[in-house]
């Protein structure tokens, strides 16, 4: 999030690289959820996050305008995920 990539953190920290790119997976869901409605949410973008560890709660909040636990927990049903 504050613009050093993957490799430019591995060379200061010495964390592994996998490490870092699962963390990179995280960031970059945070940012497209962020950017999402409820609405406009697809199943396939659900599913993803889903497996990443987002919450049903994680996932309401981040949307935009910010939705219910629940709300997200119905279209994520409705959606098969």
């Amino acid at each position: 999030e504050r613009g050093m990539t993957v490799e430019q953190v591995h060379q200061h920290t010495k964390i592994d690289r996998w490490f870092l790119w699962k963390l990179q997976r995280v960031v970059d869901m945070r940012a497209l959820l962020r950017g999402s409605s409820l609405n406009d949410l697809a199943p396939s973008t659900m599913l993803v996050a889903k497996k990443s560890g987002f919450s049903d709660r994680q996932i309401a909040a981040l949307l935009t305008p910010a939705v219910k636990e629940m709300d997200v927990r119905a279209a994520r049903l409705r959606a098969g995920v």
